[in-house]
């Protein structure tokens, strides 16, 4: 009976993950009707940053819970920083363009990236150590689970809870909705 609830345990937890990715480009598409593929680029230049900074930049601050959040928002603040740029620079001249350019150029920003941070980090893997405090296992009946895998689960829920809120219920649904019907008036409310 354990087996199969750590089984629907590890798929959530995967599934949350997944859904975090998805929520977010179907956000970006939603607001600026561009399908962005190199989406999943801006994930892995935060995640890099970030494992880049606490195991072979700064690998002191993996010992810390509060300096290990800060390599994580670093790594997210990076990924922010270039979908800025890529907003400015990218999407915007190509708003009214036929649908297809936005779909190519995006894809070769996501080869660029990847080009970039293979030349800047190198070929290697990098295995980042759990975040401080989230090392452990919680016992499921016999077998153990992992407690990272637990946190992922229960924070794609809570991301679930946010995303699938009814529209006009909290201030977030309401921008939300509202730089998807008036796209041109979506920068006043800065989505």
């Amino acid at each position: 009976m354990s087996f199969w609830l750590i089984q629907c345990l590890n798929g959530l937890s995967h599934a949350s993950t997944l859904f975090i990715m998805a929520a977010g480009l179907t956000l970006v598409f939603g607001v600026t009707r561009i399908v962005n593929f190199a989406h999943g680029s801006f994930y892995m230049l935060g995640a890099l940053v970030a494992g880049t900074l606490v195991t072979q930049w700064l690998p002191a601050w993996s010992e810390h819970g509060s300096t290990y959040l800060l390599a994580m928002l670093l790594g997210a603040a990076s990924a922010a920083l270039l979908g800025g740029f890529t907003e400015v620079f990218l999407f915007r001249p190509l708003r009214h363009s036929p649908p297809l350019y936005p779909l190519v150029a995006t894809f070769g920003l996501s080869l660029v990236i990847h080009d970039v941070l293979l030349w800047a980090l190198g070929p290697g893997e990098v295995f980042a150590p759990r975040f401080p405090g989230l090392k452990g296992a919680v016992q499921v009946g016999e077998d153990f689970f992992p407690s990272m895998a637990n946190c992922d689960a229960l924070f794609g829920s809570c991301c679930v809870g946010c995303v699938a809120s009814p529209a006009h219920s909290n201030q977030v649904g309401t921008a939300r909705s509202c730089c998807h019907a008036r796209q041109r008036h979506a920068g006043c409310l800065g989505c």
